[in-house]
């Protein structure tokens, strides 16, 4: 909740997102080393090799698939003379062993500056610090559209289990998982937009402009993604449910009377959504891919259209930090979706080193 309250007054401040971030991140970790410490720090000691193989890998495959003569080329244009290329090369290093070149561009990296277009020659965080804060708008609507709708689903589906109400559910969680977040966008925008004229099919307001034609301009992007989202988390969730409603506590709590509402809710759904909590941070691997093709779809400027831009540009830099920033983005959600656990479960809370 800390961390939460850290975000949203960071922004209605004007904090910078990066800074708001690494302070929630710092406020989360601090809990859990409240909780227990000893398994944070076991996993902090994996946290930071992980990262840098992350790094490492990213800049290893960047640089080794891309030459200098050929980044020379893309910049200068193929009319440079050979002298213009060896100037372009040894000026900006790129002659440099490779692990010097790592090494001085994670020495800025750690800081937030990730180097300079050689296309536009502005700042490669600078760019990404303006699309990155759509992009995660994008995906917390998909990925809270989505909880909204799968966990009353599941547990619905697991109270009804092998009757007419699991099965209706059941067979629309499988009909939103056959059909790809790109089909689906294509579908409502041709609907709902241009069809039936009720939501606008492209372009982005950002919130601060005007807090409704934000939302909707956002909302079809969202329904994109979540459908297919909340279709997977209904189903592990009722699964695990179902299992958890046979176990003998919940036998015990019916027994003494508590009401059917209260022995879902409050007895059984939370130690039925671990397996839930380890997709959610997983599918937002998927989530950032899915995320990329949609804002193409529906033109929103987000990291999407800036790797896409980066791509037909040859911008080879902005390409590599935006890479990174999502690989290192994915690894931490997942740290911190591992130190949830200490929250939810009393078996890795009370755990001694």
């Amino acid at each position: 909740m800390a961390a939460i309250v850290i975000l949203i007054v960071g922004w209605i401040v004007g904090i910078p997102l990066s800074i708001r971030l690494g302070l929630a991140f710092l406020v989360i970790v601090a809990g859990a080393m409240v909780t227990n410490g000893s398994y944070v720090l076991k996993r902090l000691a994996t946290l930071v090799p992980t990262l840098l193989l992350v790094t490492l890998f990213t800049f290893f495959l960047q640089t080794k698939r891309v030459t200098p003569e050929v980044v020379a080329i893309r910049v200068l244009g193929t009319g440079a003379n050979a002298d213009a290329v060896d100037k372009f090369i040894v000026e900006n290093n790129l002659d440099a062993p490779f692990l010097q070149q790592y090494l001085d561009w994670l020495s800025g990296a750690v800081v937030g500056d990730l180097g300079t277009s050689f296309v536009n020659n502005i700042s490669v965080s600078e760019q990404i610090g303006e699309a990155i804060p759509i992009s995660l708008q994008l995906m917390v609507y998909a990925q809270l559209l989505a909880l909204v709708i799968s966990v009353p689903a599941g547990v619905y589906a697991a109270y009804r289990a092998s009757r007419r109400g699991d099965a209706v559910v059941s067979t629309a969680a499988l009909g939103f998982l056959s059909i790809p977040n790109f089909i689906l966008a294509t579908f409502l925008v041709y609907i709902l937009a241009l069809w039936l004229d009720l939501l606008p099919a492209t372009s982005y307001v950002y919130l601060h402009e005007s807090v409704i034609d934000h939302f909707k301009h956002m909302l079809l992007p969202s329904v994109s993604l979540a459908m297919a989202l909340s279709a997977t988390y209904m189903r592990l969730l009722r699964g695990d449910m179902v299992s958890t409603l046979q176990e003998s506590f919940i036998t015990t709590a019916k027994a003494k009377g508590v009401s059917p509402a209260k022995v879902l809710w409050g007895h059984a759904l939370r130690p039925s959504s671990f397996t839930l909590l380890t997709v959610f941070a997983v599918n937002s691997g998927v989530l950032i891919g899915g995320a990329l093709i949609i804002e193409i779809i529906f033109i929103i400027p987000g990291m999407g259209n800036k790797i896409v831009a980066a791509i037909v540009g040859f911008d080879f830099l902005v390409l590599q930090g935006a890479v990174v920033v999502l690989a290192v983005g994915f690894v931490l959600l997942n740290f911190l979706i591992d130190l949830l656990y200490t929250a939810l479960d009393p078996r890795i809370r009370n755990v001694r080193a």
